[in-house]
């Protein structure tokens, strides 16, 4: 969830039109929500117990991994 949400304001352009992920610009993703968000999967990870939440987030982690790197995995 607070991967998805450092998101929210590139999701929408100025016209109100949606914007899809692969064409948002990650300038305004909230670095620090992605960062809470890789901490708690680090203590999530730690548990050794994959379920379903987890495996979203670390889809989640891997869109927001472009923030860093600028490529699209």
């Amino acid at each position: 969830m607070l991967h998805c949400e450092a998101r929210r304001a590139a999701r929408y352009a100025g016209d109100g039109e949606f914007v899809p992920l692969d064409l948002q610009d990650p300038n305004p993703w909230s670095h620090s929500l992605m960062k809470e968000a890789e901490d708690h999967q680090r203590v999530a990870s730690a548990f050794n117990q994959t379920g379903r939440y987890q495996l979203e987030a670390a889809i989640q982690s891997i869109h927001a991994s472009r923030a860093r790197t600028g490529a699209i995995d």
